[in-house]
């Protein structure tokens, strides 16, 4: 049988397993925002401190709880006295956690703190708050960036996909997690980080995006890989939506025409994301996918009327998706997706508050579902109207 523990040995599992139910209890506390307003700054400050020594822990249970905790805090009304939380030192700890952590609940929760960081850096209510020393002035997305968030996250949205793919029910008792619910954090995480850098380029006027040339062909496929494997209607969602990003990103850098994109099969490939779905949706993947997309759009044309805008741009990148794929595995799910598009087109190619509109999608795909293109450049003004109004609204 296996040895029996020293007894420094079952100290130390005693003192890990203290840790892991205090900052879980505490985290729990945390969750009811009447409690956590109502505590002295002191009591705060003990907190926060609790959360960082949480993360600095070698053990995964441990830097679970603190993640909850460090989260709870940067979601509670308590959250401009928990600058510490997200620091230099506490973005590089979540990041590395973020990068190598086995459990798949610690990723999905350091994906979520890492979103909230963003969120109180980014948001007008984080003006408020004082700001962390910096001295190259980045903030946290900048911080992000030069740790290459965008690399890691693809590295770990291709092993939950393919964890999800394997089939494996996760074990409760190791804490492991359910892969698709951190994919799900993982995918919102980089939406999330790219809006973030885009608004913080564009706040200093004609200074132009930084180039993630290198970074989007890979996202863009991990993100394939999550349609191919992954069922959950939200994270198929979450993975178009990214899409989406990826597309308005290369769009917004001249890297792709702002209409007319796929008229021909030579100015597809102005988007390097591009050939990387013809690439997978021709392949092995191709015909699970494509299935998926078809039977995605036709829920969506049967849902809310009131949830039409928000949900256009993944609409359209879905259909920009059946575009670049082989026609002969599209046909066959002619007649569910004709619908869909003439109630774009009814809305004439309004996109959501971002991402693509209908213009991107070529004329010979659109007669190959027996659908009249629009007249060019129709779309292309209506998406303008609609996102000045957007603007409006937002202001």
């Amino acid at each position: 049988g296996a040895a029996a523990p020293t007894g420094g040995e079952a100290s130390a599992a005693g003192n890990v397993r203290c840790a892991e139910v205090c900052l879980g209890a505490l985290a729990n506390i945390c969750t009811h925002k009447e409690v956590v307003a109502r505590l002295p700054d002191a009591d705060v400050a003990a907190l926060v401190g609790a959360a960082l020594d949480g993360l600095g822990a070698a053990e995964g249970v441990v830097v679970l709880q603190a993640l909850r905790l460090a989260c709870s805090l940067m979601m509670g009304p308590a959250f401009r006295s928990c600058v510490a939380l997200w620091d230099d030192a506490a973005v590089a700890r979540c990041l590395y956690v973020l990068e190598n952590s086995l459990l798949w609940e610690v990723v999905q929760r350091a994906a979520d703190t890492l979103s909230q960081a963003l969120v109180l850096d980014c948001s007008t209510a984080g003006d408020e708050v004082p700001r962390a020393t910096r001295p190259d002035g980045k903030g946290v997305v900048r911080l992000m960036a030069s740790e290459g968030l965008v690399a890691v996250l693809t590295q770990r949205l291709g092993e939950l996909a393919s964890a999800v793919a394997v089939e494996v029910e996760p074990s409760a008792d190791a804490g492991e997690g359910d892969p698709e619910t951190a994919l799900l954090s993982a995918l919102c995480l980089a939406d999330s980080f790219l809006a973030a850098l885009a608004e913080s380029s564009g706040s200093d006027s004609g200074a132009p995006r930084p180039a993630l040339a290198d970074d989007i062909p890979p996202l863009a496929t991990a993100c394939l890989r999550v349609l191919a494997f992954v069922g959950r209607p939200e994270v198929v969602a979450a993975a178009l939506e990214l899409l989406s990003s990826l597309f308005d990103w290369e769009s917004a850098t001249d890297r792709a025409p702002p209409e007319g994109l796929l008229a021909s099969a030579s100015s597809s490939d102005a988007t390097t994301i591009a050939p990387q779905v013809r690439a997978c949706l021709g392949g092995t993947l191709g015909p699970g996918i494509i299935e998926k997309l078809a039977f995605f759009l036709q829920d969506k044309a049967g849902g809310e009327e009131d949830q039409e805008q928000e949900e256009d741009s993944v609409v359209v990148t879905a259909l920009w998706l059946l575009d670049l794929a082989p026609w002969q595995s599209v046909a066959e799910h002619r007649e569910g997706l004709v619908p869909v598009v003439g109630s774009l087109l009814q809305a004439a190619g309004r996109p959501g508050s971002s991402g693509p509109g209908i213009e991107v999608l070529s004329q010979t795909f659109l007669r190959r579902l027996g659908v009249e293109p629009p007249a060019p450049g129709a779309c292309a003004a209506a998406s303008a109207r609609e996102r000045s109004r957007s603007r409006s609204r937002s202001g």
